[in-house]
């Protein structure tokens, strides 16, 4: 652990996920390793260093991907609630909408227990960039709250009956409506 922390002072690792670190990428190169942090004992369950695609098995990347910043909104569910919705002719499912100040969803989708709490892995909707991920986070559950899109009795508060489609064209609406409050027209954005 001591070693990990004196890493983490360097600027050489961060820790992306409770009980996960990953080697911070400082050429730039989008290649990056997670490290497993020891128990007590010192085990790591015979898993020392791994690429991160590989934790996710390289299959984990957002459909679509919109606005600009440093942080994001993300929209993600569970692959077989988008197949059941599609066969009863509905165009919403239980979607999570939550975000991360960082810039990589997958990490922080993954560090909230999706690959054993779902039998698949989460298919990734939607991630919306922003500079304020916690404003927008704000902004968008208010919006779904008064249309009463929560999940009755969902397991945390960031579950919703929308698609990432329609998340999409409301961040659309949402930023035409700032520019109107701003007082320009949308051709002085």
């Amino acid at each position: 652990m001591r070693v990990l922390r004196n890493l983490k002072d360097d600027g050489l690792v961060e820790n992306f996920s409770p009980g996960w670190w990953r080697w911070v990428d400082c050429e730039g190169n989008g290649d990056s390793q997670a490290l497993r942090q020891p128990d007590a004992q010192g085990a790591t369950d015979d898993l020392a260093i791994e690429s991160v695609n590989d934790v996710a098995g390289g299959a984990i990347r957002a459909e679509k991907e919109v606005g600009a910043g440093p942080e994001c909104v993300y929209v993600y569910f569970n692959p077989n609630d988008r197949v059941l919705a599609e066969l009863q002719g509905r165009d919403v499912w239980e979607c999570k909408v939550g975000r991360t100040s960082s810039s990589d969803a997958t990490h922080r989708i993954l560090g909230q227990g999706t690959r054993t709490a779902l039998s698949r892995l989460p298919v990734i909707g939607l991630v919306i960039r922003t500079e304020d991920s916690a404003a927008l986070e704000r902004a968008l559950h208010s919006s779904l709250r008064l249309l009463e899109a929560d999940v009755p009795d969902s397991p945390g508060s960031e579950w919703f009956l929308t698609s990432p489609s329609r998340i999409e064209a409301w961040y659309a609406s949402y930023q035409s409506a700032l520019v109107a409050l701003q007082g320009r027209s949308t051709r002085d954005a």
